[in-house]
């Protein structure tokens, strides 16, 4: 699912399916996206991994139709934005980051 479709999708209020990928394996992921799943998370916090993996995560997701986020840890706000810059479709945030008050998430 691309991020397009995936935020027409949360706006129309339909369910989504998604997994947290704590294996740096490819394979994996291509595997979870072709299964069907509508996106996957990245976990650069507690997966064992770190961001040199990313790209080969990330190509794989896009490549089975898969919307990839990747959740980087509070303790590293620099990596925030890096992955979208191997990748254009990936997008980052910090890990359980409280918003402020009068703020929504987006998609």
């Amino acid at each position: 699912m691309n991020p397009e479709r995936l935020r027409q999708a949360l706006a129309a209020r339909q369910v989504l399916y998604g997994t947290w990928v704590q294996t740096p394996s490819a394979e994996v992921v291509e595997i979870l996206g072709w299964s069907g799943w509508d996106f996957v998370i990245l976990d650069l916090e507690h997966g064992p991994y770190g961001p040199e993996g990313l790209p080969h995560l990330i190509r794989a997701a896009d490549a089975s139709e898969a919307t990839p986020f990747v959740r980087v840890p509070l303790s590293a706000p620099q990596e925030v934005g890096r992955p979208s810059t191997s990748a254009p479709r990936a997008s980052s945030s910090p890990a359980s980051a409280p918003l402020r008050p009068g703020r929504r998430p987006c998609a």
